[in-house]
């Protein structure tokens, strides 16, 4: 078992994850893909809520994401993911579409 302080002011999320996972990505790498998804522009004329919304359910899905990154890089490992994410998002997803 590894221990890590985290800076609560900075870190924004924690990867837990099995060798299929580090098999295949660094540390770093695992850091900028997240990065990358949460970065990707949203499509033309999103609004606000929009917007906000795909950034929580990108946030949702982001252990899929991982864990196919993973099998698509050909990690011959089980793999499994969890993104703990220690920052709030400015969006509450509401019942009403």
């Amino acid at each position: 078992i590894m221990h890590y302080s985290v800076a609560e002011d900075s870190d924004e999320f924690v990867i837990i994850a099995t060798d299929g996972l580090w098999d295949v990505f660094t540390s770093q790498e695992a850091v900028t893909f997240v990065h990358k998804c949460m970065n990707m522009a949203p499509p033309a004329g999103f609004s606000t809520d929009d917007i906000g919304r795909l950034k929580y359910t990108r946030r949702k899905n982001m252990s899929r994401y991982l864990a196919n990154e993973a099998f698509k890089r050909r990690s011959g490992d089980n793999i499994c993911v969890v993104v703990v994410w220690l920052q709030p998002l400015d969006f509450k997803p509401s019942c009403t579409p």
